[in-house]
């Protein structure tokens, strides 16, 4: 007796065989649905106009025979088309008019026929509008110099108006698919109510109603926004959005007062949006325009005094840094240091004091902004002589009190009057 052995494969075995093969089919699945996107085809609705010349001579019933013989003609050219009947045989005559009365049926196209002669030489000229195409599509003309009768309408004497029909309107894509690529988790906005991102590999693909205009705003962290428009019609568009490293460093000079030299280096924590700003202005040498100093002796045009002011602060933009115009405030501390003799020391006059600055950038490139800024500050003072003997030219205060914009309160000084101007340029 022949004994037969067989081997069955354990229960877990053969289990885990058919998980892999389910996953198996499962990815292939996905990875083919990823690829799968759904085309929504429209059918055309044409309307059809026909008037006639002024010297045409037709009547009544003839008129609307030619009419339905058009109609119906057209109506079974193309299976693409849906025919709509004006009908009045008096349509509007102007190209707006003949628009508005499209778009109330929900048209996008219209043919246009005007008819003249008459039953014995009739003729006919016509074409069709696109709205879709925003074009005169497919001029035709007829002429039978001999007597048309009414069963002459079953022959097919539009024959060319049917073939415009036939060859040049197809269904229309009603969604256009759109391909996005840029840098991987870039989010889009305002396309659609909501936001979408491209993957991991950069890119997205959306199918967008058309024809339209559309509007996107790209967005990255660590990374400047980015704006475009695009106008979809019926062919698939390809959109690269570039991706530019957002600021982390800034350099700058100023004018302080349009007077003092100024210049500060910035670090951004958040790439152009949070910021720690140091600034230098020097007191060393100054502009000074004003020439009515009474009897006592004017300061030269260019003078000083052996100083500088340091400040440090902390501050934050208003605006997405891809705007015209950018307000931003912030706030901090004032150093001021002598350098009167050899080795720089604190100023005794007035060594510390607080600063908040409310300024506006303009962008005409990206990086490079000229800005404004209002940065006035509160010092505590040793007195108010020791402090403008030590801060201004002694030509410019000697007998003539302190400057505009100086406001002495006890032992402290608020300077009111605190303006720069100059250009900064982001790294």
């Amino acid at each position: 007796m022949k004994t037969t052995l067989s081997y069955s494969p354990p229960v877990r075995a053969r289990t885990c065989v058919l998980c892999v093969a389910l996953l198996a089919l499962f990815s292939l699945t996905s990875a083919q649905a990823a690829w799968e996107h759904p085309e929504t085809f429209r059918e055309r609705r044409m309307v059809v106009f026909m008037a006639f010349d002024a010297a045409a001579e037709y009547t009544e019933h003839e008129a609307q025979v030619l009419y339905d013989a058009l109609v119906l003609e057209l109506a079974s050219a193309n299976p693409d088309v849906v025919i709509l009947q004006e009908g009045s045989l008096s349509p509007p005559a102007r190209f707006e008019q003949k628009v508005e009365y499209a778009r109330a049926r929900e048209a996008d196209a219209w043919f246009d026929v005007v008819l003249f002669g008459s039953m014995e030489r009739l003729v006919a000229r016509g074409t069709s509008y696109d709205l879709l195409r925003t074009q005169e599509i497919g001029a035709f003309e007829i002429e039978r110099p001999f007597s048309t009768g009414f069963r002459d309408m079953e022959r097919g004497i539009w024959a060319e108006a049917a073939a415009v029909v036939r060859e040049h309107y197809t269904k229309y894509q009603d969604a256009v698919e759109v391909r996005f690529r840029g840098a991987p988790g870039t989010t889009l906005r305002n396309i659609w109510d909501e936001p979408f991102e491209l993957n991991e590999n950069g890119e997205l693909t959306l199918l967008l109603p058309s024809p339209m205009t559309y509007r996107y705003r790209a967005t990255l962290r660590g990374r400047y926004p980015e704006s475009g428009t695009f106008y979809l019609q019926h062919d698939p568009l390809f959109i690269e959005i570039p991706s530019q490293r957002a600021a982390r460093f800034a350099v700058e000079l100023f004018t302080a007062n349009f007077r003092y030299p100024g210049a500060a280096a910035s670090l951004y924590f958040m790439p152009a949006w949070v910021y720690l700003r140091a600034a230098a202005v020097s007191y060393s040498f100054g502009l000074f325009l004003v020439d009515d100093y009474g009897e006592q002796a004017a300061p030269d045009l260019i003078d000083g005094a052996p100083l500088t002011e340091l400040t440090s602060q902390l501050g934050v933009y208003l605006r997405p840094p891809d705007t015209l115009l950018r307000p931003y405030i912030s706030a901090g501390g004032v150093l001021r240091v002598s350098h009167d003799n050899a080795s720089p020391e604190t100023e005794s006059s007035a060594p510390y004091g607080f600063i908040a600055t409310l300024g506006l950038e303009y962008s005409p490139k990206l990086r490079t902004r000229f800005f404004v800024e209002y940065a006035p500050r509160v010092l505590e003072i040793e007195s108010r002589d020791a402090y403008l003997d030590a801060t201004l030219p002694r030509a410019y205060v000697t007998e003539r009190g302190a400057p505009a914009g100086y406001v002495f309160t006890g032992s402290y000084l608020v300077r009111v009057f605190e303006v720069h101007l100059g250009l900064r340029q982001q790294l």
